[in-house]
């Protein structure tokens, strides 16, 4: 009688040790599947404005349902037109003022190519406003940053605001950070959201800085 007590007592146990728990993994990164219906790849940033002879890393991402996949592929990256400037690895060395195109990122997946694009400018100009008043930070497509999945990650641009009124993209160099231990945000404003938990992401630009507040949460809720 005492010893079905006791495996009565374990298989309780167990069962509250599955119930219970914080965020699953499930939200974390996904790996590759025969179906290439659900991925996409994305360039960030999506337009940037150069200085003749400059280097600027660009960043692709393949994601499937809006999760980055483990692995990640290799990426072929290319100018369009080729004079635009040339690739070594995913470090771009802008060419002739003038000109403007863009760069393309190809990646080979379940048998299918995918490909994403970013616009370039060479201009001696340096994207500076003159009369820049403030920086403001959104996501590029809308994305709702009130409650954002862990293992997820969203672009997010720097828009200048002038005395015009006028917001415009910035296409100069932005230096991006994230408060709070939420998660990571790359040089190009790619933030992964990590753990759950309410924060702020930052950019700074010729002496303004503006954020935006972010709240990660565990996937499903």
């Amino acid at each position: 009688m005492r010893i079905r007590g006791m495996s009565w007592l374990v298989g309780i146990g167990l069962l509250l040790a599955l119930g219970l728990g914080g965020c699953s993994s499930g939200g974390g990164a996904q790996a590759f599947q025969d179906d290439p219906d659900g991925y996409t790849l994305t360039v960030s940033p999506t337009s940037v404005t150069l200085s003749p002879g400059a280097t600027h890393t660009f960043i692709a991402v393949l994601a499937q349902g809006g999760v980055p996949v483990e692995p990640q592929p290799i990426v072929t990256w290319s100018a369009v037109p080729e004079r635009l400037g040339q690739f070594s690895g995913d470090v771009f060395l802008a060419g002739e003022a003038g000109q403007s195109g863009s760069v393309v990122a190809t990646v080979e997946v379940a048998g299918t190519t995918l490909s994403a694009t970013a616009a370039v400018t060479i201009s001696e100009e340096n994207g500076l406003p003159d009369s820049l008043i403030s920086v403001e930070v959104v996501a590029e497509n809308d994305e709702d940053l009130s409650a954002m999945p862990a293992g997820y990650c969203v672009q997010l641009i720097a828009l200048a605001v002038l005395e015009s009124g006028q917001v415009v993209p910035i296409t100069g160099t932005v230096q991006w950070s994230v408060s709070g231990g939420i998660g990571t945000v790359t040089q190009s404003g790619v933030f992964s959201a990590i753990e759950p938990g309410t924060g702020r992401i930052h950019a700074t630009f010729a002496g303004f800085s503006g954020f935006t507040p972010i709240r990660v949460v565990c996937p499903g809720e």
